[in-house]
């Protein structure tokens, strides 16, 4: 049984440690799109799931730790955005029996009232698959490093909200998960960032966004005429009112965000 090619996102399952039916698997991973993956075991109490198109491989087994639950491992294969939704789909189908799941790579747990799910309009679930965190001035992703690119970091403009400024990291994160690469300016919507390599302690790799300078001009000076409220840049609204956390649905897709290309 060949072992699968790093880098390697992981799911731990707390329940059964049985391994899920072949059929019923396959059957539940088609419901997200394209044909279904080939699923069968391939050691004792191991089970490979193979897409063909674009090439992953997944695997489910026991959890590692000996503890009751499964383990589910994607491998990212230079797929980023493909290997991304292939892995939130085995999270929502190994959910059957099963009462929580971790994510090993950023130590986060979630119970059956919010189990990780791809979304039903097929946008980037940015929630389910990333965090952000200040450090010093900035905020900055955390998830990118584990499909091979660099996290992103931002600082928040002035009088900008903490709302306005995380939807805009979001809304970067899901454009760079779909290019599935970095270049040295990155657009998203109608501004274009400067991307600049920043050394942040804890992060492997990491870029800095750096808007144009006329982005938050109009703001600054309302706020030093004593203007009312502050508008947030137009590439990054608020989130509605009462929502838990933004679907960012990058502009323009070709295809459902998470949703592997089978072409």
């Amino acid at each position: 049984m060949a072992p699968l090619t790093e880098p390697v996102m992981t799911w731990r399952t707390e329940g059964p440690a049985g391994l899920p039916d072949p059929q019923r698997l396959t059957a539940c991973l088609a419901r997200f799109g394209g044909p279904p993956p080939a699923v069968g075991q391939t050691a004792p109490n191991t089970m490979d799931v193979v897409y063909a198109a674009p090439p992953l491989r997944q695997r489910v087994e026991p959890a590692a730790e000996g503890a009751p639950g499964l383990r589910g491992r994607t491998a990212v294969s230079g797929h980023p955005h493909a290997a991304l939704a292939a892995h939130l789909a085995l999270a929502a189908c190994l959910a059957p029996e099963a009462t929580a799941l971790v994510d090993v790579d950023l130590g986060r747990r979630f119970t059956a009232e919010d189990w990780p799910q791809p979304t039903v309009e097929g946008g980037l679930a940015v929630p389910a698959l990333f965090t952000s965190e200040a450090i010093d001035t900035l905020l900055v992703t955390r998830g990118l490093n584990r499909v091979g690119l660099p996290e992103l970091a931002l600082e928040p403009g002035p009088h900008e909200s903490a709302e306005s400024a995380k939807h805009r990291l979001e809304t970067a994160l899901a454009t760079v998960v779909v290019a599935e690469k970095l270049g040295e300016t990155l657009t998203v919507g109608d501004v274009t960032y400067t991307v600049v390599p920043r050394g942040l302690t804890g992060v492997a790799q990491a870029r800095l966004l750096v808007p144009p300078p006329e982005m938050f001009k109009a703001a600054a000076s309302s706020a030093r005429r004593g203007g009312g409220a502050v508008m947030a840049p137009r590439s990054a609204p608020s989130a509605p009112s009462g929502s838990q956390a933004p679907k960012v649905h990058p502009a323009p897709p070709t295809r459902p965000v998470f949703m592997p290309d089978y072409r």
